[in-house]
């Protein structure tokens, strides 16, 4: 016999489908937070911008640089004769 957590409109709400929320909720928030973007540094050699790998113009003139500061899931893009 399942027992009614509470009534509502809609019928009731019983504690193994409050479970299943739950762990719907929670998968939901951890895999949204899971879900990241990293950036694209761009790296060409001869490059004269700003050097802070944001965009072909301004991309970083050596692969070591994109290196330092790349992060996790970051990609690293390069031009023309870096490798």
């Amino acid at each position: 016999m399942k027992i009614p957590l509470l009534k509502n409109p809609i019928g009731p709400v019983y504690f193994a489908n409050c479970h299943r929320i739950k762990i719907c909720l929670l998968l939901g928030i951890f895999g949204i937070a899971g879900i990241t973007r990293g950036e694209i540094l761009f790296v060409q050699q001869g490059a004269t911008g700003a050097n802070n790998g944001t965009s072909w113009e301004n991309a970083y003139a050596a692969l070591q640089d994109a290196l330092t500061v790349a992060q996790t899931g970051d990609e690293i893009w390069g031009g023309p004769g870096n490798l």
